[in-house]
């Protein structure tokens, strides 16, 4: 054993079932259980609401799929174009899901005065965006239309649902190295894939959907570096952190909670000889949490050098929000948003729950019913994640949910006042910004659930959820 893994080389009951031979998929019942709750149920209400929803979402879908069919074409949206003509064309063809808009029926010549009404939704301004979630979706994006002949949102769509199952994965795979059983993985998965703001972020063409992902990909590497260290280590985190940040830019906030996170668990090790002297540990973070942190930090700054340096328009004259403009955006407005980040799995509910448009009353009955669980839903994982407060010697995952709901609350502090600084506007905040965190805090509240029945009312839960959400669709 090298000296790398002596110093990692952990006792068994710091983590839950405390050992690490367990197979990724010890049984066919485990096999089935990951099936159902990370595969079945994301590809189920995907459909669902994939194909109730025709129209361009309202959630500046239009400007995320010009910059990803701006890329399949050979170019590279600069912040201050317009979208491009086929994208227009796309958008007259397949409408808007937003009341009060009327858009020029499909193959009609989208004029100069049609132009100047849809000024703010025709500027490319998620140009500000980094460019790997949408680079990396284009070679899918042609499978989906090409070979399994999906037309082209709905293949520019379906996207997404890729990056979420490859996230529940990546979350499984760290729960079965962290001891968790089958069942309990797979009743939080259930929760995440039946998740409000996961389902409408996954099916709609959007980078908030790499974020769980990026999230849970992070996870896996923190759990293997903890655990079962290798010889390139320091450079695979390093490269992970820098590639996952650049696929949308708060997927910082994983990568410096785990990084934190490691610091704060060399700091509360035990004291017994193998943990060795302060530079010892100072030296094993910077190998670890360290390097994680440095990747992120570069991969941010990086792009924001090079985003100013393609804009074309400096972003206070952006015409897309000026309606953002003339509302309160000082620092107490940002402290204030920044709570919505405390729920990142139920506030900021896009198409999935129109809430608006034609809403029937039987649809009334049912969202009133999702917005019941959306609040439930926070409080659960919350719980979980603060957990920690009330637990005394405090365990492994005590300190990560502690850390990741900080990261919450302190990301979006960070984040909504950048947005303030660089743009001058309101900041706008919601829960999916902080939908990269959440693999964090569901792996802390199934390490801290305890017994059968709170097992049996996670799965009850995660299923009721799965069926009031497919219920609000189809209604």
């Amino acid at each position: 054993m090298t000296a790398l893994h002596k110093v990692h080389a952990h006792p068994a009951e710091d983590f839950p079932g405390g050992t690490e031979h367990h197979r990724l998929f010890p049984s066919l019942a485990a096999l089935m259980i990951f099936l159902i709750a990370g595969v079945l149920a994301p590809l189920t209400v995907g459909y669902l609401h994939i194909s109730h929803s025709p129209q361009f979402s309202e959630i500046d879908e239009i400007n995320h799929y010009d910059y990803m069919t701006r890329l399949a074409a050979g170019g590279f949206p600069r912040l201050g174009q317009d979208i491009q003509p086929s994208s227009i064309s796309a958008l007259q063809c397949h409408g808007l899901d937003l009341p009060g808009v009327t858009i020029p029926p499909c193959g009609a010549p989208f004029t100069a005065a049609d132009r100047a009404g849809f000024a703010a939704t025709i500027s490319q301004y998620e140009a500000q965006q980094p460019p790997t979630y949408y680079a990396a979706g284009v070679p899918l994006r042609w499978v989906a239309i090409h070979v399994f002949g999906f037309n082209d949102l709905v293949g520019t769509r379906v996207i997404g649902l890729l990056w979420l199952i490859a996230g529940m994965f990546c979350l499984w795979a760290a729960g079965r190295m962290l001891g968790l059983s089958a069942a309990l993985l797979g009743a939080g998965i259930l929760l995440i894939t039946t998740s409000p703001v996961v389902m409408d972020s996954a099916t709609i063409v959007s980078n908030d959907a790499g974020d769980i992902f990026a999230g849970a990909l992070i996870v896996l590497l923190g759990v293997l570096a903890w655990r079962k260290p290798w010889r390139f280590m320091p450079l695979t985190l390093f490269a992970a952190a820098f590639v996952l940040t650049s696929t949308k830019s708060v997927a910082v906030l994983p990568v410096l909670a785990i990084g934190l996170l490691f610091g704060i668990l060399e700091c509360t090790r035990s004291g017994r000889d193998p943990w060795g002297s302060p530079a010892q540990a100072v030296r094993r973070w910077l190998a670890t949490g360290g390097v994680l942190v440095a990747g992120g930090i570069l991969s941010v700054m990086t792009w924001i050098v090079v985003s100013h340096a393609l804009s074309t328009i400096n972003p206070v004259n952006v015409p897309t929000w000026q309606v953002l403009r003339g509302k309160p955006n000082g620092l107490t407005d940002v402290l204030r948003e920044s709570v919505t980040m405390l729920a990142p799995l139920s506030n900021s509910f896009g198409a999935i729950y129109p809430g608006g448009t034609a809403v029937t009353i039987h649809s009334i009955r049912w969202y009133n019913v999702a917005l019941v669980l959306a609040y439930l839903l926070t409080v659960l994982v919350l719980a979980g994640g603060l957990s920690g407060l009330f637990a005394s010697p405090r365990r492994w995952f005590h300190w990560t949910g502690m850390v990741a709901v900080a990261s919450l609350y302190a990301g979006g502090i960070a984040l909504g006042y950048s947005i303030h600084y660089a743009y001058k506007v309101d900041a706008g905040l919601s829960g999916r910004y902080g939908l990269a965190l959440v693999p964090l805090l569901v792996i802390t509240l199934l390490a801290a659930s305890r017994g059968k029945w709170v097992l049996g009312g996670i799965w009850a839960f995660g299923a009721f959820s799965f069926a009031t959400t497919a219920f609000v669709i189809l209604s």
